[in-house]
C-alpha cells in the first residue's frame, strides 16, 4: 500500500483497518530512517496526518496488522496538529520490539485526549533470535524503566478506564511499557492482561509484584493472564 486517506462523514464514527503487509520498499526505507528525521515537531506531511486529516470526529480506531508500521514509515512526530477529541475507543495490533511502533502508539495516545479504552495486541512483525532468559526475568532488586521510556514526552491518560494486554510476550519492553502508562493513568478502571503463551508460576509472581508496584488492585487471575479491577479513590 502506498497512500491510504480516511474521509469524514456525519455518520462516521468507527474505523478499522488491517494491512497484512507493507510494501517491502517502503520497510527498506523505513530501516534507513534517522532518528531526528523521525521527531519532527510537526510532520504535516506524515502518514499519520495524511490517512486521519479529514477524519478527526471517529468514536472507534482499530488498526491491526501492519497498520502501525505503514503510519511510521514517513516518520512519527513528536507533536502533531491532527487531534481526535472524539476518539473513545482504540485497538492497536503493536510490536514491542521495533520502537517506530512504540513511538506511533504514543503519537496516537498524545492525539487523542479523550480516551477511555484501548487495546494493544501483541504482534511480531520481524524475525527475532530466540533468547533463552530475557533481562526483564534476570534482573534483581528495585525496577528502573529503561533509556527510552524516561525520554518520552508527557502523555495524559486521566480519562483512560479499561486497558487491555492481549497477547502479548513478557519482555522488557512490555514491563517498560506498563511502567511508562500505569502511573498516568490514575482513572483505571480494568486492566486485562494476557500472554501469548503460558510463564512459569514463578516468573507469573514476578510479573503480579511488578503491576502491584503501579496500582492497587484487587488481581483475578484468568486463563493465560490476569484481570485486576482497580478500585475508586
Amino acid at each position: 500500500m502506498k497512500k491510504l486517506v480516511v474521509f469524514d462523514s456525519p455518520l462516521l464514527a468507527a474505523v478499522s483497518i488491517d494491512l497484512p503487509s507493507v510494501e517491502e520498499d517502503e520497510v527498506d526505507e523505513e530501516d534507513k530512517s534517522e532518528e531526528d528525521e523521525v521527531d519532527e515537531e510537526d510532520k504535516s506531511d506524515c502518514n499519520l496526518v495524511k490517512a486521519f486529516g479529514r477524519a478527526r470526529n471517529i468514536n472507534t480506531l482499530t488498526l491491526l496488522g501492519y497498520s502501525l508500521t505503514f503510519l511510521g514509515l514517513s516518520g512519527v512526530p513528536k507533536t502533531i496538529s491532527l487531534i481526535f477529541n472524539h476518539l473513545h475507543v482504540l485497538t492497536m495490533a503493536m510490536d514491542f520490539d521495533i520502537d517506530k511502533e512504540i513511538k506511533m502508539t504514543l503519537c496516537l495516545l498524545r492525539a487523542s485526549p479523550n480516551i477511555e479504552q484501548v487495546e494493544i495486541i501483541g504482534a511480531s512483525h520481524k524475525q527475532q533470535e530466540v533468547v533463552a532468559e530475557d533481562e526483564f526475568w534476570a534482573e534483581e532488586g528495585d525496577f528502573e524503566i529503561g533509556e527510552f521510556w524516561a525520554l518520552q514526552d508527557f502523555l495524559d491518560l486521566s480519562k483512560l478506564r479499561i486497558l487491555k494486554l492481549t497477547n502479548v510476550t513478557v519482555t522488557r519492553q512490555l514491563v517498560d511499557f506498563m511502567a511508562f502508562l500505569l502511573p498516568k493513568a490514575q482513572q483505571l478502571e480494568t486492566l486485562m492482561f494476557n500472554v501469548a503463551k503460558p510463564i512459569e508460576e514463578s516468573k507469573f509472581r514476578k510479573l503480579l509484584d511488578f503491576v502491584r508496584a503501579y496500582t492497587q488492585a484487587e488481581i483475578i487471575p484468568k486463563g493465560n493472564g490476569f484481570l485486576l479491577f482497580i478500585p475508586a479513590l
